[in-house]
Parts: structure tokens; sequence; C-alpha cells
């Protein structure tokens, strides 16, 4: 057994598993930009100074060189050792802090475009688990025209998906990784009170956004959208508490819907995603 100092910290660690703490060293050299060529330089020449005198392949367990030389170098166990060394976490979390990791948006109407892209995105893959995973009421029966409108919900965000990515083209964000732990969706009311939320929100974004285009041709298609997600809230909202489709939380004296800002807004949606984005050069209100 070695017992070896890297950046002051001492791991104990057998002859097999040093390649993979300079693998990590490496990684990290490539991925933060923070890390001096010296390093670099220090941990190609101590792979091959390990694999060439320290390890040889198959010698301790019987198995072919090119299997060990596969094991050796594959990314499982490179896992596996830089997952139970003391102090890598460490290393990873400097480097997060060091290289931003947030997607970049765009600015002016494109990273308009990506942030209703983002909120559509997030509806799509929750009233597609939703009407994967039916609910069941009080009675222990699923209420079909319940299950039938998650079912129109999840076509509607599938559709505005393909009409975002046509006028986004090469602009488009990453499709977005969601975190939706915190619904229960074989509870109706778990269900129900996300969706009457996410509804309410999408509505406020959609008008919002409507005032900061740049591109007047965008407005009339926004606007239509923003109408239809405002009757997907109304319909939400009764089914879960009724008469509360238009009360004074979401419409104001004249009876228009909330008109919210980005930056209010992707807070929000930022809940339901394990992305993270840039919004700053989102235009605001």
């Amino acid at each position: 057994m070695y017992r070896s100092y890297a950046f002051g910290c001492p791991f104990s660690l057998y002859p097999q598993s040093l390649p993979y703490i300079f693998l990590l060293l490496k990684h990290l050299v490539l991925n933060c930009g923070k890390l001096s060529a010296f390093v670099e330089r220090y941990c190609i020449k101590g792979m091959k100074f390990l694999n060439n005198n320290i390890i040889k392949p198959g010698a301790e367990s019987g198995v072919s060189s090119e299997a060990a030389g596969e094991n050796r170098h594959s990314r499982r166990g490179f896992l596996q050792i830089a997952g139970g060394v003391t102090g890598a976490g460490l290393l990873l979390d400097a480097c997060r802090k060091g290289a931003s990791t947030s997607v970049y948006m765009g600015t002016g109407d494109v990273s308009l475009l990506n942030y209703l892209y983002i909120i559509n995105q997030v509806q799509a893959g929750f009233y597609t688990q939703a009407f994967a995973t039916a609910y069941y009421d009080t009675n222990g029966a699923t209420r079909l025209s319940e299950y039938q409108f998650l079912q129109d919900l999840r076509d509607h965000q599938l559709a505005y998906m393909g009409l975002f990515q046509a006028m986004l083209g090469t602009s488009a964000i990453e499709k977005v990784q969601l975190q939706l732990s915190q619904v229960t969706f074989a509870d109706r009311t778990s269900t129900l009170s996300h969706a009457t939320t996410m509804q309410d929100w999408a509505a406020g974004a959609y008008n919002g956004a409507a005032r900061l285009f740049k591109n007047t041709m965008y407005i009339p298609i926004i606007a239509k959208i923003a109408s239809v997600e405002a009757r997907h809230a109304e319909y939400v909202r009764d089914a879960l508490n009724w008469g509360t489709f238009g009360d004074d939380t979401v419409v104001d004296v004249n009876g228009l819907g909330q008109a919210l800002s980005p930056n209010t807004v992707m807070p929000f949606f930022q809940t339901y995603i394990q992305t993270t984005f840039d919004y700053s050069q989102v235009p605001s209100f």
C-alpha cells in the first residue's frame, strides 16, 4: 500500500487505484481551466510511470493483459475509485466554483424564446409523467375527464416544443433535465396543486414575455399560446377547487391576467429543473 499526498491531502491507496487519481486530476485540468500546465504534465507522466513501473497488467489477479488494461482505464472503475477518495469531492466542488455550469440562454428575442421553451419543456415533462401515472380519487376511481385532459395538456406542450425548436433553430438551448420529486403523481391533490401553480406561472410568463419582444412577428404567436395557457389554468383550478378559475390572485380588477417578468418566473421553474440556466441577459421588467 502506498501513501500519496495530493494537494496536501493524504490518500491511502492501493497501487491499482493510483492511475485513477491521475485521471481525476487530468479531468480537473481539462474541465476547470484553473490548474497549471505543470499539473497536467505531472498527471500524464505519473500515469506513464505507474503503468510501466508499478502496475503490471494481470500480475496480481492472473487476468490477461487486455482485460487488465480495459479494467484499469474503464470509466466505471474510474468513477468507483474517484467516488471513494477522500477529498475528491472538495476538488470537484472547487472546480464548479471556478467555472460556471449554467447554460447560457442568449440575449434579446433569442433569450426570450429559450426562456419560454424552458417553461414549455417543464410542463411537457410534468404532464407526460402525470398522464403515465394515473391518480385516483377518494373512491379509488380514476376521473376519466381529468385523465383525458392531462393527455390534452401533454399533447399541447409537445406541440409547442416543436414550435419553439423550429423558431430557435440552432439557437435552442439543450433539453432540460427535470426534477419532479416534489410531486406525488399518484395523488390527485398533489398533481393538480402543482399543475395549478405551474399553469398560473406559465400564463403570467407568456403575458409578460409578449411585451418584451423586439421582433413583432413573435407577439401574435406568444399571445395565442398565452390565451391557451390561461384556459389550461382555469380548468386545473376548477378541477382542484371549484369556482377559483378567475380569483383575484391571478386576475386583476380589470379582468386581465397577470403579466410576470422573466427574472421573477425563472426561479420558480428552476425548482423543477436539475439544469441551471444563466438568465442574466434575458430582458425583464
